[in-house]
């Protein structure tokens, strides 16, 4: 989509919501309120319509290309270096940030043999695997070298052997440019002297160029630039910032130029840019380059690839198209499931909540259509990840409308008017909402910014979904309330209520819970002891890719999953189809230890491969050690960020108790499924981050009302939290059964691969609201205890503090 309409459509939203929650007469926050949901789920159905949705690998297949590591040559002798795996490792750090500078697209780049490397990009038409393949093979290697003093009329000389090349430089050649800089071009002539057309149909074009004499030494290397970025006032300028080094080589460098006379050439990959003269002495670490032919667009893309230069050269082998590896069937279950799972959820809150849940139904609808909509908008890809933070977005959209209509129905007991009690509940459910999911986009923001590949895609939409969420159960829904309330249509409201009115001592049971948790969490370390790296996926430590050419003939992936399944193998392998010039071929990756029983069996399920000469070569893990570290910085780095929140809007304790409830499920969760012989892949990431987010809101909400009973109430504080632990069982158990059922469904129909992604979440769910009861609460009343402070002097503290500097709470 065009980016000013996406830009002044945002500032138009931006600008209704302010002017909605200026309102102060609920008529015209209803109008306004009305406005900006139409207004953003327009723009979304539009990016829908003509953007749509870009899926992941494993959902949709794509592009793969084989790329060869090339020697590079040394520097004194010109000879070929031979390659390295620090080579090979750095080379696929470049590709990764040349292909997803940011980190939104799934993709997958291994090592494969000594000298190969395997790249995989989701969906990518005709035009775009070009595109690919040109910026692969762009070394972008981009140096400043010294032009001759008597270029001007000894590069001629030397270009026609009228003179010898001075000692020390090369003879390249210089785009010819205009009065304005602009380089000049001549018509490209067949052998007739016709011009040539080009696929526009108009005459082709070919630049200009001059001999120019270029020094061999390079004075400024390309690895010395800080940064490179376009002018997008001036069309085909570059620019330059050098690193310290770099800046102190060009200082003095052009200490001792003679500016009006030398000229220093930019020299990318051989080929001369431009070679602008010098207007003064002693540069400093900045300036530009001119005359880049291509646009703004082609300078961008310049600038990142020289941002990344590659060391090595590569060369394209191979290029072919790759199946999704879960399989068309799998998928299809997968999203049946899913839908049948979402269905029965909405029809259970419909029918507990009645009018009300038909009013939950419509604001999640709209907050579905926001996520779909922004992630076609922005171009972020669908990913399996992806599928678990919608999940995790559903959940907290459920769980927000459940605390507004639960809320409700105290406000209805309570004897108000159905209007009074509706602007009350949502009064009352806003900091609840409010802290749960702001507590979840912080971890969600800096997984996006420290986290890499699958992980990034989950953190985007989870960040979407979240704020999606938040707007269709505290605007839309609210809007829709007013409307039916002038329509007359809600004159009562009525609920089911399957949850016992009766306080229970939960805290009372602490000594047991902690028995119980302590007991899980020393099993769960034990298991992750006893089986370390037995317990990973060949997505995490790599195996063998064994591939059969089949040349025009096909063989269904999925009959070929479930021949290698029947077998008891070291790791489970992946399959996948192959489409390249030469035809189809089947890639198995597995461990290698497991490559002689998959050639096996395969031959002797499908006898046509028995005639069929496979290759085997060792590939590296897709999801390795630099992503396992980044993303376990990033949830670092997210927990503190959660301990400062809470403990800024709450108080330490609750803080303490949200992170070892958070490590306590994320812990046991893992350690039972080593437990039940689970073997750790991409899929479980999705799981285990869904987990940590589904804990964290869930803690939070029953922390809000402790700290809502605290401020209100005097009394014994145990009595206080059990009460407020009371208070929020309906809507824990409702948000954690229609979670679990969802789950439950899409591990009975989801297909095999949904079903590990089911488990982990089941386990979660059930952990999860255990600890938000059990520990959590706990853990606040021992540490307040322990430190031997007054826990409510301390909230009320908070709050005053939040009153008198906001910007603090």
């Amino acid at each position: 989509m065009n980016p000013y309409i996406i830009f002044f459509v945002g500032l138009l939203i931006l600008g209704l919501l302010f002017a909605y929650f200026a309102a102060e007469k609920d008529r015209n926050k209803k109008k306004i309120g009305t406005l900006v949901t139409i207004v953003l789920v327009g723009l979304c159905g539009l990016a829908m319509k003509t953007e749509g949705l870009k899926s992941g690998i494993d959902l949709k297949g794509g592009s793969a290309f084989t790329v060869r590591v090339d020697p590079k040559k040394d520097e004194q002798t010109g000879q070929p270096v031979q390659v390295t795996p620090q080579d090979q490792q750095t080379a696929i750090q470049v590709i990764s940030k040349r292909l997803d500078p940011d980190g939104v697209k799934d993709m997958t780049i291994q090592a494969q043999g000594d000298d190969r490397i395997t790249i995989e990009m989701p969906g990518t038409t005709e035009e775009e695997a070009k595109e690919i393949a040109e910026i692969l093979q762009k070394q972008a290697v981009l140096n400043f070298r010294a032009v001759h003093p008597d270029n001007a009329t000894l590069a001629f000389q030397v270009e026609s052997g009228a003179a010898t090349r001075p000692p020390g430089y090369e003879l390249l050649q210089e785009p010819v440019r205009d009065e304005d800089g602009k380089p000049v071009t001549e018509p490209i002539l067949d052998d007739e002297g016709n011009p040539v057309l080009n696929k526009a149909g108009k005459p082709a074009t070919t630049p200009v160029t001059s001999p120019i004499l270029v020094k061999r030494r390079v004075e400024v290397k390309g690895s010395q630039i800080k940064s490179a970025f376009p002018d997008f006032s001036r069309p085909g300028v570059m620019n330059i910032v050098l690193t310290k080094s770099g800046g102190e080589a060009m200082r003095k460098y052009t200490a001792n130029i003679v500016p009006g006379r030398d000229r220093m050439a930019h020299v990318l990959d051989g080929k001369v840019l431009s070679a602008p003269g010098f207007q003064s002495k002693n540069l400093g670490a900045q300036f530009i380059i001119t005359g880049i032919s291509g646009g703004t667009a082609e300078v961008e893309r310049l600038s990142q690839q020289l941002m990344n230069p590659l060391e090595n050269p590569l060369m394209i082998e191979e290029q072919r198209q790759v199946s999704a590896r879960l399989g068309a069937a799998t998928i299809k279950q997968g999203i049946y499931a899913g839908i049948a799972g979402l269905l029965l959820t909405l029809v259970f809150v419909t029918i507990y909540y009645r009018f009300a849940g038909i009013v939950a139904l419509l604001g999640l609808v709209v907050n579905i259509a926001i996520l779909f909509g922004a992630m076609a908008m922005f171009g972020f890809t669908f990913t399996l990840p992806g599928i678990a933070g919608i999940i995790l977005t559903i959940g907290v959209a459920v769980d927000a409308n459940v605390l507004i209509f639960e809320r409700l129905r105290e406000e209805l007991a309570a004897g108000k008017s159905v209007s009074g009690a509706i602007k009350s509940a949502y009064e009352k459910a806003f900091s609840a909402i409010f802290d749960a999911n702001i507590t979840t986009l912080i971890t969600a923001l800096i997984l996006f910014w420290r986290a890499s590949g699958t992980v990034k895609g989950f953190a985007i939409t989870l960040t979407i979904g979240i704020l999606a969420s938040m707007f269709a159960a505290l605007l839309v829904t609210r809007v829709l309330f007013w409307w039916f309330q002038d329509a007359g249509a809600v004159k009562k409201l009525s609920f089911l209520n399957l949850v016992p009115d009766r306080t229970i001592d939960f805290l009372s049971k602490g000594k047991i819970a902690f028995f119980i948790s302590g007991g899980l969490i020393i099993l769960s370390l034990v298991m992750g002891g006893i089986k370390r790296e037995n317990a990973l996926g060949i997505d995490f430590l790599g195996g063998a890719l064994t591939r059969f050419e089949l040349g025009d003939k096909e063989i269904p992936v999925p009959e070929v999953q479930a021949s290698v399944e029947k077998l008891t193998l070291d790791k489970i392998p992946q399959v996948q189809e192959e489409k390249s010039a030469s035809g189809f071929s089947l890639a198995v990756r597995s461990s290698e230890k497991d490559v002689p029983a998959v050639v096996a069996q395969l031959r002797e399920t499908f006898p046509q491969l028995a005639e069929i000469e496979y290759s085997t070569e060792n590939v590296s893990s897709s999801l390795g050690a630099d992503f396992l570290k980044n993303s376990l910085i990033a949830l670092g780095i997210g927990l503190v960020g959660i301990l400062i929140y809470i403990t800024l809007r709450f108080e330490f304790s609750f803080a303490l108790g949200a992170f070892v409830a958070l490590a306590h499920d994320v812990i046991i969760c893992v350690g039972i499924l080593m437990l039940l012989g689970r073997e750790f892949s991409l899929i479980h990431v999705g799981a285990i981050l869904t987990i940590a987010g589904y804990s964290i809101n869930d803690t939070i909400v029953v922390f809000d009302r402790i700290r809502e009973q605290l401020q209100l109430r005097s009394g014994d504080i145990s009595v206080i939290m059990n009460e407020a632990i009371n208070a929020t069982l309906s809507r824990t158990i409702l948000t954690s059964a229609t979670t679990f059922v969802a789950v439950l469904v899409l591990f009975i129909f989801g297909g095999s691969a949904m079903r590990d992604f089911a488990l982990a979440m089941m386990i979660g769910v059930i952990v999860g609201t255990y600890s938000s009861i059990f520990v959590a609460a706990p853990v606040v009343a021992w540490w307040s205890k322990k430190r031997g402070t007054n826990l409510r002097a301390e909230v009320i503290d908070a709050q005053l503090e939040a009153q008198v500097m906001p910007g603090k709470g």
